[in-house]
């Protein structure tokens, strides 16, 4: 009898392929080199998320699409967020007049003392012998 299942048969130990991130480096059987797939997904995701149909389809083949959506609803989170921080801008504002001393422009700092060294420009000369 021949064995010939253990002739034919291919192991990663012994096969390479391209990194399918398109650096041209070799792999030692996997479809990447480590980290190569992380940064591959990356650029596709900014790609995707600009518009680029290539990228999304790139993401799709390569079974990454929940990533794009948990990236596409991070982004609609934190314009969210950032709305609800521009409503509430009028807001700060006017508590910052209410706060302000009448007497100087609003979020003005308080003059410092004449006496104090933050308020004093002149240096302090050494000690004569």
């Amino acid at each position: 009898m021949s064995d010939t299942n253990s002739n034919t048969k291919k192991t990663k130990a012994n096969s390479t392929l391209e990194c399918q991130c398109g650096c041209g480096a070799t792999t030692k059987g996997g479809r990447f080199l480590p980290g190569h797939d992380a940064k591959l997904k990356k650029n596709l995701i900014e790609a995707a998320l600009a518009g680029g149909k290539r990228a999304a389809n790139k993401l799709e083949a390569l079974g990454w699409t929940k990533f794009l959506e948990a990236k596409r609803e991070k982004l609609g989170q934190t314009k969210e967020a950032e709305a609800e921080a521009a409503s509430e801008e009028p807001v700060r504002k006017h508590r910052a007049r209410r706060a302000a001393p009448e007497t100087g422009e609003p979020g003005a700092a308080e003059p410092e003392p004449a006496g104090s060294p933050a308020g004093s420009s002149a240096e302090i000369e050494p000690a004569a012998e």
